[in-house]
């Protein structure tokens, strides 16, 4: 798993996620973004062997965009994590920079937000 940015890298650990191609099904579910399938990228992404998804935080709504590229041979498959993001109820996407699990909260470039105004369910 390729993660570049340091704060993705603590928000993972704090979420318990080590692995995009293991993880715990109980406490994520993975989906494909909306507009990915039969779009442009997702058309083109095919051609290189890569593909999009997300996967959310049951409990705290977090949500981890990440591309999975698969060798070319198919035996083999590198995922690399895009961003760390929040739906809120309002349905506006923000950017985590940070979670406060003692406090229940994410920092995100707009203030701290917290788990109670996240969706924390696929919709």
């Amino acid at each position: 798993m390729k993660v570049s940015n340091p704060d993705h890298q603590k928000i993972l650990q704090q979420v318990g996620l080590s692995s995009l191609h293991y993880y715990d099904a109980s406490q994520f579910s993975r989906y494909i973004p909306h507009g990915y399938p039969d779009s442009e990228t997702e058309a083109m992404d095919s051609i290189y062997r890569m593909y999009e998804r997300v996967l959310l935080h049951h409990e705290s709504g977090l949500r981890i965009s990440f591309l999975t590229t698969e060798s070319y041979d198919g035996d083999s498959e590198e995922h690399t994590v895009m961003d760390c993001f929040v739906i809120t109820r309002q349905h506006q996407k923000h950017s985590v920079t940070a979670i406060d699990l003692q406090t229940r909260t994410f920092n995100t470039p707009s203030g701290p937000i917290p788990f109670t105004a996240i969706l924390n369910t696929l919709e």
